[in-house]
């Protein structure tokens, strides 16, 4: 292969198994030990979960906060949020992330501890972005409401903070005591709060949802959602992106006005992504799973659709490919996974080894033409 470009090698992470950053390197080793002379230029990338911040970090000037926080399940957890000159940079799966999460039920899980992270980067900053991506909550953001002085009331009109198992009970919604401040959500999906194409449907089963729990959780979402439009004025039924994080985005756009914008956009326009391509030949990118959702507002949707632009081929190296999965509608050059459809997550299984396997076998092809 001509050498006088580079090969970028971006991947977004294996949830659950590899970092981008650990990902980004073994794949570049994979290249290295096939093709010693060719250039490499490893840029880990994220669009709204695990990883963002560190994608901010190598773009932006700044500094890590720690503060002590809530998980999901409640119980006290020590998160990190970026704080540059000019805003706060929150990652929700730092404190949310369902990865981390014990008790993996998104009926009974809260996103306040997010809400917590936001209230004492208030003490810095007016203007927060707020990363979503990798949650484990189906709470609509009200746990994030609830922290920062929302309060909810229920049919005896007393106060209490909802999960995705009680969305159903809200009567009434005061936010008089909620601070005033800018707050962007990066979404790292499209679909809309509820439905078929809504959160608990698309998202639920990820996190922990039986049929039963993902009716259950929808019907929350809707009553919430008509809750919302009584009490705010605020329609959030068919936002594009509502959906994310379990509504996180939409119940921010209600209760903070926040604006939702494409996480990996953000992300590829920070790290001036286009520029890079400019002396690109190739791109690589990755991610644990090539799905549906794949091509509605991920990372490698975003990487693809931007390369395309510019005439640069992308490669997409995955942990699984879904069975039926739209190669030439997603617009990759070709794409393989390390493991078949179906393969279950275990311990027993050397995720690392796997994708240095599958690269080299994929290098040493492409290297004979």
């Amino acid at each position: 292969m001509d050498t006088s470009k580079a090969i970028l090698i971006c991947p977004d992470s294996f949830k659950g198994t590899i970092s981008s950053v650990d990902a980004a390197e073994i794949i570049s080793d994979a290249v290295h030990d096939v093709m010693p002379m060719q250039r490499i230029y490893m840029l880990p990338i994220a669009d709204g979960g695990e990883g963002t911040i560190e994608c901010f970090r190598r773009a932006t000037p700044g500094s890590l906060v720690s503060v002590q926080s809530r998980n999901s399940n409640f119980k006290p957890i020590n998160a990190e949020y970026f704080l540059t000159s000019e805003r706060a940079i929150i990652e929700s799966a730092k404190v949310i992330g369902l990865y981390q999460t014990e008790d993996k039920n998104p009926l009974r899980t809260t996103s306040y501890g997010v809400g917590l992270m936001i209230k004492d980067a208030l003490k810095h900053t007016s203007d927060i972005v707020l990363t979503l991506g990798g949650s484990s909550t189906n709470d609509g953001g009200c746990g994030i409401a609830s922290a920062l002085g929302a309060v909810f009331l229920n049919e005896q009109d007393k106060p209490f903070i909802p999960t995705g198992s009680t969305l159903r009970y809200i009567k009434s919604i005061d936010l008089s005591a909620m601070p005033s401040f800018n707050l962007t959500c990066m979404c790292d999906v499209k679909n809309t709060l509820y439905g078929e194409n809504g959160a608990a449907y698309v998202f639920g089963p990820q996190k922990g949802a039986t049929p039963a729990m993902v009716k259950e959780l929808d019907d929350g979402l809707q009553h919430l959602a008509r809750i919302i439009e009584e009490c705010i004025g605020v329609d959030v039924s068919d936002i594009e992106g509502g959906g994310a994080a379990g509504g996180i985005s939409a119940g921010m756009v209600a209760f903070a006005n926040a604006t939702l914008t494409s996480g990996i956009e953000v992300i590829l326009d920070t790290v001036h992504f286009d520029e890079i391509l400019d002396n690109t030949k190739l791109v690589v990118t990755g991610e644990g799973r090539l799905d549906s959702q794949t091509l509605n507002g991920k990372a490698v949707d975003g990487i693809v659709k931007r390369a395309n632009q510019k005439g640069v081929p992308v490669i997409a190296i995955c942990g699984q490919i879904e069975i039926g999965f739209n190669l030439a509608r997603s617009g990759l050059s070709l794409a393989i996974a390390t493991a078949p459809a179906g393969t279950p997550i275990n311990e027993q299984r050397n995720y690392k080894t796997e994708l240095k396997d599958t690269a080299l076998n994929l290098f040493r092809k492409l290297a004979n033409g």
